[in-house]
């Protein structure tokens, strides 16, 4: 007989993952028990791991000191988002204390590590780090006495960003509850009002061609959106793609560059990261300041092989951090296109608005820089 102990150390949250992610989702795991509340709630998760670094910022929504929570993390942040590491020690400094677990890559990531921190609570949720098929990781954790508990940012962050910020503020009780609601309440509001506008529109969808990383010495053309990821953002905010048909279900597909050449689109947007500064590409996101995004992405479209700027007037060229849409704050990602897409029903510059706001109200670790241009 399976005692109760044994099940209470087996125990799975899983409140922040839409139905359609549950599918399968603990296939290949050993009697899991599911549990729509946590035990840690009952006193608060003190002891915390995060499986994919970035996670950060959703506890920075919902906590006024998250890195006093942290006890390990994966090593996504420090080795891939170097400004937006350094933006955060600035103003935690204690996490530069706080042990790396792993690489940027699911199988970096230490189980024998994880356990050593002896934590409560582990989220994972994929992207840099182990997601739904972690398995022994999973086991090892549970079987340690944690609970884990599985955030989406990153499959299907438009349904997912509001339930899994639910989720974690029940993780944690308390106030942070109160700020989860008060985060998923607005980002659920700012999400429905997009989607109201353009249910009462009747105007054809513009054409959108989103390129991965323009114009970056060393990267293969052309990379646009499939159906999933970016290419859901770039629908919900209006705008109608290549990649919606040619890959409905996956986030990205290589699209020939004979192909490119042909496609005519309304908009053009590119993305690119800060780890592109003084080099080529679209320089943007944490820490890169507008003038720099700027100037980068005239540069970027330029040196791009679909050579865009020949057909498209500056207004309609647009840039985005490439990592946006994957984080808790994809709202804004959101807002950006849309206001690009259909500046006759959306404003263009709401999502700096939106980002001061949030910062001011919502983030205990503020997220300063250029996301959009």
């Amino acid at each position: 007989m399976i005692s109760d102990r044994t099940l209470n150390r087996r125990r799975l949250i899983m409140g922040g993952v839409s139905a359609s992610l549950t599918t399968g989702l603990f296939s290949g795991l050993a009697s899991p028990a599911i549990s729509g509340t946590a035990s840690v709630a009952s006193q608060g998760a003190r002891r915390v791991v995060l499986g994919d670094g970035h996670i950060l910022m959703a506890l920075a929504l919902i906590l006024d000191d998250p890195v006093s929570h942290l006890v390990g993390w994966q090593g996504d942040v420090v080795l891939r988002s170097a400004s937006l590491f350094e933006a955060w020690v600035a103003q935690a400094p204690d996490l530069a204390q706080v042990p790396v677990l792993g690489q940027a890559s699911a199988d970096s990531f230490s189980t024998e590590a994880t356990v050593g921190t002896a934590p409560d609570l582990v989220i994972l949720g994929g992207g840099y780090g182990p997601g739904r098929n972690a398995g022994t990781l999973i086991d090892r954790v549970t079987d340690f006495g944690a609970e884990v508990l599985f955030v989406d940012f990153y499959e299907d962050p438009l349904t997912n960003t509001a339930p899994s910020l639910r989720a974690l503020g029940r993780a944690f009780g308390g106030v942070a509850q109160e700020r989860a609601e008060a985060f998923a309440t607005f980002y659920e509001t700012r999400v429905a009002t997009i989607q109201s506008t353009l249910a009462q529109d009747t105007q054809a969808r513009p054409t959108v061609l989103l390129e991965a990383h323009a114009g970056m010495r060393g990267w293969p053309c052309c990379w646009i959106p499939g159906g999933s990821g970016l290419g859901a953002f770039i629908a919900a905010a209006g705008g109608q793609h290549a990649g919606e048909s040619m890959a409905p279900g996956r986030s990205w597909v290589q699209l020939q560059l004979e192909a490119a050449l042909t496609q005519t689109p309304d908009i053009y947007i590119t993305t690119g990261g800060p780890y592109l500064s003084g080099a080529s590409g679209l320089a943007i996101g944490p820490g890169i300041s507008a003038d720099e995004a700027r100037t980068s992405l005239a540069k970027a479209v330029l040196e791009s092989d679909l050579r865009i700027g020949e057909t498209l007037p500056p207004e309609n060229i647009h840039g985005l951090w490439h990592l946006f849409h994957a984080t808790p704050l994809n709202i804004l990602a959101l807002e950006s296109l849309a206001g690009w897409i259909r500046p006759d029903l959306f404003d263009p510059a709401a999502s700096v608005q939106l980002q001061q706001q949030i910062n001011q109200d919502h983030l205990a670790l503020p997220l300063e820089g250029t996301l959009a241009i």
